[in-house]
């Protein structure tokens, strides 16, 4: 987990409900994704496998987590908290899978680079004696 000085979240004082809540009030979605495990972020293996494909084929060095799960759908990415959400799972054993992280600043500025088929291959065959999840690793 980065430590908390890391976490930076651009928030836009609210007239209203937000202008008087505590800050635990309003990092609390923030505070459940960081206590989750990376299969409870709300984004497949699958769907991870996918981007990756996607921007195995674009010609550019590097991504953002936007850019990455904005090749399959943007809604994925709306809000802070999904942001948040794509950049734990990047930055999770199974997101280093797929993607090198490239750039260490906060986790909306974050680059990350494609890894080859070859290393993908390596890195699940690694990933899958170490975790064991036969659905993943019979692909």
């Amino acid at each position: 987990a980065p430590p908390a000085r890391a976490i930076h979240t651009p928030s836009p004082p609210s007239a209203t409900s937000r202008a008087l809540a505590k800050p635990a009030e309003v990092l609390k979605d923030f505070s459940a994704a960081l206590s989750c495990k990376p299969a409870e972020l709300g984004f497949d293996v699958d769907l991870l496998g996918l981007a990756w494909e996607a921007c195995l084929e674009d010609d550019v060095p590097s991504h953002t987590a936007k850019q990455i799960f904005g090749q399959i759908d943007a809604a994925l990415m709306e809000g802070s908290v999904a942001q948040y959400k794509a950049y734990l799972l990047l930055d999770s054993d199974i997101g280093h899978v797929f993607f090198r992280t490239l750039h260490a600043t906060d986790f909306a500025h974050r680059e990350y680079k494609v890894k080859t088929a070859k290393e993908v291959a390596a890195g699940k065959e690694l990933w899958c004696k170490a975790n064991g999840v036969a659905e993943f690793c019979a692909v």
